[in-house]
């Protein structure tokens, strides 16, 4: 009886124990003259049912984004929601036609994912 409660306790502090995780931000299905335009990414990871963020982040892109944008960081697993937010170049707000769509000065999106440990990916669309 005492060895199961202490797998028992064992297993619930693990399940709690901060682990490696990592958001991957795929920005793949879009052409490489729109991700030209995306000159930061920037972006926050709250628990579910938290109020304050765990984890914030945010990459500067003076050339463009790559085809994805990944960041590292350390949480328990869980339920998270995840936002991200795309900024556009100065001035990049417009579209001079081709096949680019327009990047907006900003644009947000809102994910909810489950983190297990390893590699969770987020697209916009």
């Amino acid at each position: 009886m005492l060895i199961g409660g202490v797998a028992l306790v064992a297993t619930l502090m693990a399940r709690s124990a901060p682990q490696e995780q990592s958001i991957v931000i795929r920005l793949a299905e879009w052409s490489a003259s729109a991700r030209q335009k995306i000159a930061r990414v920037s972006g926050v990871i709250t628990r579910q049912g938290d109020t304050e963020p765990s984890v914030g982040f945010s990459q500067d892109f003076p050339s463009g984004a790559p085809r994805s944008v990944r960041h590292a960081f350390s949480a328990p697993s869980g339920a998270y929601i995840v936002v991200i937010t795309l900024q556009g170049a100065p001035g990049e707000g417009d579209s001079a036609g081709g096949d680019s769509p327009s990047i907006p000065p900003e644009t947000t999106f809102e994910r909810r994912v489950s983190l297990v440990g390893g590699e969770v990916i987020v697209s916009p669309d």
